[in-house]
């Protein structure tokens, strides 16, 4: 799901309802990981990222807290 951010984002209730965990395998992408709807970012298990600061940019973003694994 490109722009996924979009799609599900995070504080309107996104896929509240949505049992991710039930739903085929999927791959989400967007430049805004921090806008995700959280339970989106729970459902995640492999993190893919491009570009020299791309890892510093993602450990200083919400995404590691909101997941419980900061």
């Amino acid at each position: 799901m490109d722009e996924a951010h979009h799609m599900l984002p995070y504080g309107r209730d996104a896929g509240a309802g949505l049992n991710i965990g039930d739903q085929p395998p999927a791959i989400f992408v967007t430049v805004h990981p921090d806008a995700l709807a959280t339970n989106v970012l729970r459902s995640i298990g492999i993190v893919l990222i491009i570009g020299k600061k791309s890892l510093d940019l993602v450990r200083m973003s919400a995404f590691p807290r909101r997941v419980s694994i900061a």
